[in-house]
């Protein structure tokens, strides 16, 4: 269990960059999104930038966001949000 929340940190730890790392079950993983942009960016927009307290208007706002997203081309591409990590 210890090494599945390291692994779940990990997400966080490295969600600011693009640079592979190793987790704690040894795997290589490379952190990035969509667009090749790492998962926390300022193009996409996230929740660590728009919502940083955990409250019902968050997950709203997170969700209308998620549902109104569009790529680089301009196409609608919503996002269904189904996790949330704490």
């Amino acid at each position: 269990m210890d090494k599945l929340d390291s692994c779940l940190a990990d997400v966080f730890l490295h969600g600011f960059a693009t640079t592979g790392y190793t987790d704690a079950m040894g795997l290589s993983v490379t952190p990035i999104g969509q667009e090749a942009r790492c998962l926390f960016n300022a193009t996409d927009g996230t929740l660590i930038a728009s919502n940083p307290t955990l409250a019902n208007t968050s997950l709203s706002t997170a969700r209308t966001q998620a549902a109104k997203h569009t790529d680089a081309n301009g196409q609608l591409r919503p996002i269904k949000l189904d996790t949330l990590l704490v």
